[in-house]
């Protein structure tokens, strides 16, 4: 495999792991403005442990199965996970006015959790 590859899936999935959490905070703050503090301890909390745990699994992943697949796989998760944006925009608004009685009752307990 020429080394470009791995250079141009290692930039896409870059991208694609610090927009993820920048557009689930945005969607957060716009949705659910009263619990926005709960919202972006887990989201950030999310997006650190992600990135903790990635340095620690790529170099037993590459071992295993090689540079390729691994690139190949990181590359189909993030577009499974990136893909999630389909139903959230086909769906989302339906789904956010089913819960508005929970996340009321949340906003009234004074926290998310």
């Amino acid at each position: 495999m020429h080394w470009i590859w791995p250079n141009i899936a290692g930039a896409f999935f870059g991208f694609g792991l610090g927009s993820i959490s920048d557009t689930a905070l945005v969607l957060v703050m716009d949705s659910y403005r009263e619990i926005t503090g709960d919202a972006f301890t887990v989201v950030a909390f999310m997006r650190n442990a992600v990135s903790i745990a990635i340095p620690f699994a790529t170099n037993p992943w590459i071992q295993r199965n090689g540079i390729q697949n691994m690139f190949i796989a990181c590359g189909m998760m993030s577009l499974a996970i990136n893909g999630m944006v389909i139903p959230m925009v086909l769906w989302g608004k339906s789904a956010r006015r089913a819960l508005t009685n929970r996340y009321l009752d949340m906003v009234k307990r004074g926290h998310a959790v």
